[in-house]
């Protein structure tokens, strides 16, 4: 792990929390990092709610970051988000953030990680995990990577959580599939996906798994993992 970089983007997360308050909801890799999952990221996810489109807020995000980076930053938008590309702190950082109607987050302290870097904690808005949990499958479902395998895992046998399943049956039944994923069924149901990600599941190897997983999992984590995964989506029965 890039120490630098994660207390660089902690900083960052932080910040954007003060500024924005609840509006602001961390989610993905960094959300877990806060949560107690010793797993790296190169970008802090956002979701600002209640927001029709982008234009709510992109403008005065872009601001922001322009505020608190080292120079100026560069931005661009496609169909779905905003993403920001900053160095803040001699760190070059991502930044992303979509537009999403209201919902009410749940509060996280940062100490889990504050502490190890001597920064003061704070509390910041993320997103509830059965939420994130089902955006996670719709996730894996678009691009097929190792990394949402290993988050899948995390929601269901650390937090023990369901996705919600309105979010996954959408995400189920219009999927925007990646441009390098092959296999690309037509699913209608949650049940339908809940089998179809437990054949995937069972074409990996351990190594495939934890190939992968190298660049975000510290080393003495990672041996064995990959059966961990690979057991852990064999017993799911249904996801609804």
């Amino acid at each position: 792990m890039d120490e630098k970089l994660d207390k660089a983007l902690l900083e960052v997360i932080t910040r954007i929390s003060h500024h924005f308050g609840p509006m602001a909801v961390l989610k993905g890799g960094m959300s877990l990092r806060i949560q107690g999952i010793d797993r790296s990221t190169q970008d802090a996810d956002f979701c600002f709610q209640p927001s029709k489109s982008k234009k709510d807020f992109s403008k005065d995000l872009v601001n922001f970051m322009n505020e608190i980076c080292d120079e100026p930053v560069h931005h661009s938008m496609d169909s779905k988000k905003l993403k920001i590309d900053a160095v803040y702190n001699r760190c070059k950082i991502v930044v992303e953030a979509n537009a999403h109607k209201a919902f009410e987050p749940l509060a996280v302290t940062t100490k889990s990680i504050a502490k190890r870097y001597n920064l003061q904690s704070c509390v910041i808005s993320v997103m509830p995990n059965s939420m994130a949990f089902a955006n996670k499958l719709g996730a894996w479902l678009d691009r097929r990577l190792a990394r949402d395998l290993y988050d899948i895992y995390t929601y269901l046998e650390v937090f023990r959580v369901k996705p919600d399943s309105t979010i996954l049956e959408k995400r189920v039944i219009k999927p925007s599939y990646a441009r390098q994923v092959k296999t690309r069924p037509q699913l209608t149901s949650i049940k339908e996906f809940t089998s179809f990600l437990k054949d995937e599941c069972d074409k990996l190897s351990r190594e495939d798994i934890e190939g992968e997983l190298m660049a975000i999992i510290p080393p003495e984590d990672l041996d064995g993992l990959g059966i961990d995964i690979i057991r852990a989506i064999r017993k799911l029965r249904s996801l609804e």
